[in-house]
């Protein structure tokens, strides 16, 4: 009991320190971009490069909608479902809602077999999952998601796919980006497969696969 609280109180400060640097490199950063755009398209304004106005003004507006989706994600990520509480599937229903749903992005959730599992399983399945919906949030511009959960009887499996414009992984995985590497971390604490499927203008899949003797 005492090796699980210490493991969670952990978990928590890393979650905190993680969204400091969130906050840091994603809102502050955006809403400083519109600043300086928002001042470039004032003076094309005023010297009548009307053409560059419209275009500043597009990209002022793909911005702003940019911001909001991090805004949305930090918030919620600021009041993460509690797991003991609400489970796996709850706590998933309950990030598309507040997030993805809120983006304009049509979600599809489906659920078998699925009871409740030890705290610590769900605790790394979830944030495994989340980290993939925010990969899909911010880079993949996707309009269409997929969680599916189910027990097989021998393992839990996650599939999480995407329609956006998706990735070499070998690439990613070389400059360490899209939080592969968080997520094949969380994968070998829970000693899962981990498969992440995926290619330019292909859409992204993420599975993992939690042996069920690992519960």
């Amino acid at each position: 009991m005492q090796v699980t609280c210490e493991a969670q109180a952990q978990s928590a400060i890393e979650e905190r320190q993680r969204l400091a640097r969130d906050l840091h490199d994603s809102v502050s950063q955006t809403l400083y971009s519109m600043t300086l755009l928002a001042e470039a398209t004032h003076r094309l304004a005023k010297s009548g490069q009307l053409d560059q106005v419209i275009a500043q003004s597009k990209r002022l507006g793909e911005l702003s909608q940019q911001s909001l989706k991090e805004m949305r994600l930090l918030l919620f990520e600021l009041r993460l479902p509690t797991l003991e509480s609400d489970g796996l599937v709850k706590a998933i229903q309950k990030r598309l809602e507040a997030v993805e749903k809120r983006a304009g992005i049509e979600t599809v959730l489906s659920v078998e077999g699925i009871e409740r599992l030890p705290v610590l399983v769900e605790e790394g399945l979830f944030h495994m999952a989340h980290e993939a919906l925010n990969n899909s949030l911010k880079h993949a511009a996707a309009s269409r998601v997929n969680v599916s959960i189910r027990s097989t009887g021998s393992a839990v499996e996650m599939d999480i796919r995407d329609n956006g414009r998706g990735f070499d992984p070998a690439t990613a995985q070389d400059e360490g980006g899209m939080g592969l590497g968080n997520l094949k971390e969380r994968a070998q604490k829970l000693n899962a497969d981990l498969q992440i499927v995926s290619g330019l203008e292909k859409g992204t899949q993420i599975k993992i696969v939690v042996p069920i003797q690992e519960i």
